[in-house]
C-alpha cells in the first residue's frame, strides 16, 4: 500500500497581513506534529505568483504562466500580492519546513510542486503511483479543495482522505460549505493524531517503521 500526503497551504504569506490570515497559524504545530509521525512520501503544493520579470526570464513551470498584475485575482478580484516566486512569503512556514526536511534523511521522500492559480503542474507524474492520497492544510476554500478536484481529476478512483482536523478556512461558513461539497467525493477524516490512528485499510499503523 503506497500512501501520499499533500499539504497545501503552508507558505509564509497564507498567515501574514494583507493577504493572509494570523490566525490560521493556530493549526501550524498540528501539521508539523502529523508530519513528523507520517512514514510515507509527502508533497507541499506550492501557490506560486510571478513578477513580469520573472515571466520573461522564463521562470514559470508552465507556458502560460502570467505575472500577478495579468491573473483575474489582481484585477478582478483585488487580492493583495502573495507568493510571488523567490521572495520570503513564497517560502514554506519555518515549523513545517523543519519536520519536512526530516524525511528526505528517511525512505520517504518530501517534494513540492508548483500550483500556479487554477493550473496545477504536473500532478498526473507526481500522484500516479499511489494507491491513497490523505491531503490537509489551510485556506480550506480554495487551496484544499482545488488540490482535491484535481487529484480526482487525475486520479478519479484513487483513495482521497482529507484530514479535518488538519484543515481550517477564513470563514466558518466556507468550511461548511466545502465539508458539504467533498461530501460523499472523499474520505472525510478526524485523528487526534498518527500514532492514535489506524491506517487506512484499517491495520494498525506502525509510526516507528523504517
Amino acid at each position: 500500500m503506497k500512501r501520499l500526503l499533500v499539504i497545501c497551504g503552508v507558505q509564509k504569506d497564507f498567515f501574514e497581513l494583507p493577504f493572509g490570515n494570523p490566525g490560521a497559524r493556530s493549526i501550524l504545530p498540528k501539521i508539523a506534529s502529523f508530519v513528523h509521525d507520517w512514514q510515507d512520501d509527502i508533497i507541499v503544493v506550492k501557490e506560486t505568483r510571478l513578477t513580469r520579470e520573472l515571466v520573461e526570464m522564463g521562470n514559470g513551470t508552465i507556458p502560460d504562466a502570467k505575472p500577478w498584475e495579468d491573473t483575474r485575482e489582481a484585477f478582478v478580484w483585488g487580492y493583495a500580492k502573495h507568493c510571488i516566486k523567490w521572495s520570503d512569503g513564497w517560502e514554506i512556514e519555518p515549523e513545517i519546513l523543519a519536520e519536512l526536511q526530516k524525511k528526505n534523511d528517511r525512505k520517504c521522500t518530501f517534494r513540492t510542486v508548483e500550483a500556479y492559480g487554477q493550473t496545477w503542474h504536473d500532478w498526473a507524474n507526481n500522484i500516479a503511483t499511489y494507491d491513497q492520497i490523505v491531503v490537509c492544510g489551510t485556506k480550506l476554500e480554495d487551496q484544499i479543495i482545488s488540490t482535491v478536484f484535481a487529484i480526482l481529476a487525475v486520479r478519479p478512483n484513487v483513495d482521497v482522505f482529507v484530514q479535518q482536523n488538519l484543515c481550517c478556512s477564513d470563514w466558518h461558513s466556507d468550511a461548511l460549505y466545502v465539508w458539504k461539497v467533498l461530501e460523499g467525493k472523499v474520505n472525510l477524516t478526524f485523528y487526534a493524531n498518527l500514532r492514535e490512528m489506524k491506517d487506512l485499510t484499517g491495520n494498525e499503523h506502525d509510526v516507528n517503521k523504517t
